[in-house]
């Protein structure tokens, strides 16, 4: 996210998530070839060290430049130019006063300081607390289908978050992080909801019914995740957002953690009622989250925020005066067409 401009980090963000379908999809046929659990947990973790991106993958040059470390972030951005085929004036690096600035001193902890980006890190981990509860609430739903459980979580895969995530593609920077996380967020609560009116108006509900609203809701929550990961790391600053992330994540898991216990609610209650209740809690929590969502600031086409107070003008008219005057690198003409 910090490697690349403002007009790819959406493409970043939502990248990263098709590559969890494909390893989705991947988990649920080698569960289908190979039933033994030792067997398939080596398998699975072939790719963990096959693809070992970190020795691929370049240092955030805004975290070296942060740091003194000026050389090395030259080095990076000069080859990433050079792939690019585009030159940069790398000597605007060298304007950069680090002994100067606020945030070579700013630990992470300060964020904890500041009321205003506290009250945001308290909205945001509960999105993130919903929208894990909720995508793997709802992805357990698929274990009650009929047919064999391997496509159907296969299938369940490719049609539901990967059309939630190629939807972020199109919607995403045209409507926003913030309204897309709302609108995704409030149709997962009202998929969960909704059932609840053949619950009332007939005594032998159709099961096909609750289950399409359960897939609606997992498409939604999905589309809830992949804009709640470019949303968090645009709303942190640099010298927080590993904090902010990581925090986030914690959130995430401890809702995940909790899904199946909530599930788990229709075996100790009987009725009609009992079958809804899982869907009626992941409903009215994600619904809460959605509104909660609304009072943190829009994240598009905007700088990163580099400190604590620059992330906490996001929002303002003083932020987007300064959004276009910050010290950066600025793409010159190509040599093809300096020829």
């Amino acid at each position: 996210m910090e490697i690349v401009g403002p007009s790819k980090r959406m493409w970043a963000g939502v990248a990263m998530n098709l590559f969890w379908s494909a390893g989705n999809m991947i988990t649920a046929l080698t569960a289908y070839l190979f039933r033994d659990w030792k067997t398939r947990q080596l398998i699975v973790s072939v790719p963990a060290v096959v693809f070992a991106y970190l020795f691929f993958i370049p240092e955030s040059p805004t975290w070296l430049l942060k740091h003194g470390k000026k050389e090395e972030a030259k080095r990076i951005v000069a080859t990433i130019a050079k792939k690019n085929k585009v030159k940069v004036d790398l000597n605007v690096l060298d304007e950069i006063d680090i002994e100067n600035e606020e945030v070579k001193q700013e630990p992470f902890w300060n964020l904890l300081k500041s009321s205003v980006m506290m009250r945001r890190m308290i909205i945001i981990c509960y999105n993130w607390f919903a929208a894990g509860m909720g995508f793997y609430g709802l992805s357990m739903n698929v274990t009650n289908l009929s047919g064999s459980i391997y496509l159907n979580f296969f299938l369940f895969i490719l049609f539901s978050e990967v059309l939630a995530y190629i939807s972020c593609f199109f919607l995403m920077d045209r409507i926003g992080r913030k309204l897309l996380l709302c609108i995704s967020l409030s149709l997962t609560g009202a998929a969960c909801i909704l059932p609840l009116i053949p619950v009332l108006v007939s005594d032998t509900p159709e099961k096909w019914a609750i289950n399409i609203l359960a897939i609606v809701g997992n498409t939604c929550a999905s589309a809830a995740m992949c804009a709640v990961y470019t949303f968090t790391a645009e709303l942190m600053p640099t010298t927080s957002r590993t904090f902010g992330m990581s925090m986030s994540s914690i959130c995430c898991r401890v809702g995940s953690l909790l899904s199946p216990y909530i599930v788990d609610l229709t075996m100790y209650l009987s009725g009609r009622f009992g079958q809804i209740l899982p869907m009626l809690v992941f409903g009215g929590i994600t619904i809460l989250a959605a509104l909660l969502a609304l009072l943190l600031p829009e994240t598009v086409n905007k700088k990163l925020p580099e400190t604590i107070k620059e992330a906490e003008m996001l929002g303002t008219s003083a932020y987007k005066a300064a959004d276009a005057s910050p010290v950066q690198l600025i793409p010159l003409e190509s040599q093809s067409k300096e020829r």
